[in-house]
Formats: structure tokens, sequence, C-alpha cells
């Protein structure tokens, strides 16, 4: 009993970690109400803003009040926007499926295809001084790398990229062991930071990419 009691301790703590205004939406149940921001248990406690044609990871209860106020709501409450309200008053969940509301409709649709069209084509990197070229096989979450470094002989590895929400987590195998990379992407779905360490240098390191789509 007490070990149920500190799991959901933990979860709670860890989805109040992006603010209560994104505990606080309740379920979009018609379309009497259409949200600003939209989230869903699978990506959770990742927030998304539609722009009103595609939806946008929010990765801090910060960037959400600021990319509210700058791009506006798209249903005032009480003719009040974000300049006077805070952020998670405009948001609202979509896990029902078949989705009531058009937006939560459109939301669950665009999330069918998100990691795939997230992952891009070639992801141009910066670590340690060295700069990689990641390269997608196909359409898989499977990437070749190549880094080079003045000086260095190049070095190769295998690449899996996964993408939920804004957050970012690679793994590369090569014959001298495995590096772990965590990192947040940006809301212009093309820039990502973050850290790494590898069996061999613990970390944590910087590193940084942009996604070619």
């Amino acid at each position: 009993m007490k070990r149920w009691i500190v799991i959901t301790v933990c979860i709670w703590a860890f989805l109040l970690s992006f603010g209560p205004s994104a505990l606080l939406a309740d379920e979009c149940r018609g379309n009497s109400w259409q949200p600003t921001f939209v989230r869903h248990n699978s990506v959770s406690p990742t927030i998304f803003y539609f722009t009103g044609s595609t939806f946008i990871p929010i990765s801090s209860p910060q960037e959400a009040q600021q990319t509210c106020r700058n791009q506006g709501v798209r249903m005032p409450i009480n003719g009040q926007t974000c300049m006077q309200r805070d952020w998670g008053g405009f948001g609202c969940g979509c896990n029902i499926t078949p989705s009531p509301n058009r937006t939560c409709a459109a939301f669950q649709n665009f999330l069918r295809t998100y990691e795939t069209n997230a992952l891009g084509r070639v992801w141009n990197e910066e670590e340690s001084g060295w700069n990689g070229v990641w390269t997608r096989r196909g359409r898989t979450n499977t990437f070749d790398a190549v880094w080079t470094r003045p000086g260095q002989p190049q070095q190769r590895a295998a690449l899996t990229i996964g993408i939920r929400g804004a957050e970012v987590n690679v793994s590369r195998q090569q014959p001298n062991g495995t590096c772990t990379y965590r990192g947040i992407l940006a809301s212009d779905m093309r820039t990502v930071n973050g850290s790494y360490g590898c069996s061999w240098a613990a970390g944590p390191f910087p590193w940084r990419a942009t996604i070619q789509p």
C-alpha cells in the first residue's frame, strides 16, 4: 500500500512540474468550446498550442503563457485573453475517442503522424567539438550518424530517436559503447537542445541539432 502511495505522489509531482493549469483543464466534451491549448495522455504532460492549422509542442508553462500572449486565443473567456488570464484556462484534454470536439479530433489525428513527421529527414548536430550528420533510414526512427572533427578520425554509429511531445530521446550504439541523448524540441519544430552522456564519458555534455524536414 505504501509503495502505491509513493508512486501516486511521484506521478502527481511530475505532472505538477508543468504547472497546475494543465491539470485543471477538463476534457473537451462538445463544440461549444474550442480550445487554444490541448493535451493527451499519450504525451502528458506536454501541452500543444493550436495555431488553427497545426499543433506546436510547448515545453514549459512560461513558454505557454508567452506564446498565448503573442499569438492569442481562439475563444476569449468573458472577453479576456492571456493578457488578463492564465493560459491554462484556454485548454482542455483530448482523451475521449471518438472526440466530441472538432479541435480534439484534429489533434488526435495529428498525433498519429506527429513523431514520424517531427523526426524529419536529416539532423545536423553539434557536440563537444564534433559535427554530426544524422540521416534517417526511410520512414523509420533509425538514423545512420557520422561525426567529424578536424584532426580526428570519423566516428560512425546507429541511432534510435524517439519524440514524445517536446521530449527527445536518442540511443547511440557503436562497437566501443553506447550514448544516451536527451533534449527538448523547440516550438519551431526544428531545433533541439539538451545533454548527453556515454559509457566512456558520463557527462552530462551539451548537444544541439537542427532538423531538416
